[in-house]
């Protein structure tokens, strides 16, 4: 798998919003960004990720995944238009969730 990188802000649960990047790597993917407190990387493999969907959260499309064991993530685009429709479908297909 060529390793794909996008800009993001992510937020785990009820926790800090964090502006950075989502790599999607083999096996894993991992978030990488920074709030107004400190930096996080958060790494998780593909077989760990529950439904995946959208949400429409304060105005805006918002992807949406589920962490088994763990507070969900929200995922919001810092990059290009229509990013989040492509890794919706991305990980669908890598968690197994097709």
């Amino acid at each position: 798998m060529t390793r794909r990188t996008y800009a993001v802000a992510w937020r785990e649960g009820s926790g800090p919003t964090n502006v950075g990047k989502l790599v999607l790597e083999d096996g894993r993917l991992r978030l990488e960004g920074r709030s107004s407190a400190e930096e996080q990387v958060r790494t998780l493999p593909y077989d760990q990720l529950g439904a995946v969907s959208f949400a429409r959260l304060n105005g805006h499309r918002t992807l949406l995944f589920a962490v088994n064991g763990h507070d969900p993530i929200e995922i919001d685009s810092l990059d290009r238009p229509g990013i989040l429709g492509e890794l919706h479908d991305e990980l669908r297909r890598l968690s197994g969730d097709e």
